[in-house]
């Protein structure tokens, strides 16, 4: 499946096999910094190298999502596209990246208006 995007923010698109066989999706930043989408989190890591390290301190935000928000993997992918911080999500979901927070909503509508938010990440 190929993702459609541009941006300042999102240099990559990547899949991951984490060592639990689970399968997730990373945004690399062109900071280096990580995104992982998982089906039950998201997280933000300093970088790829760290957060395949084991003993690294990589993590800088996390947030659990509830079973009811769970991220969903169509066609073999959960993200869609992605424009400047805007990341539209395969089930119509959208994640905004901001320079204060990267945070989940149910759809373009909520985003806009910042409303019913799904969940968090406050950055430093």
């Amino acid at each position: 499946m190929s993702i459609s995007g541009t941006s300042d923010i999102i240099k990559d698109v990547i899949s991951l096999q984490l060592e639990n066989t689970e399968k997730v999706q990373a945004l690399v930043f062109r900071d280096g910094q990580l995104l992982i989408l998982a089906t039950q989190a998201i997280a933000l890591h300093k970088s790829r190298a760290s957060f395949e390290d084991p003993l690294a301190d990589s993590c800088l935000g996390y947030a659990e999502l509830g079973p009811e928000h769970h991220l969903n993997w169509v066609d073999d992918s959960i993200i869609q596209e992605y424009q400047s911080g805007y990341v539209g999500l395969m089930d119509q979901r959208v994640i905004l990246i901001t320079p204060n927070a990267i945070q989940l909503f149910p759809g373009k509508k909520e985003a806009l208006h910042n409303q019913q938010r799904i969940a968090q990440i406050i950055l430093d």
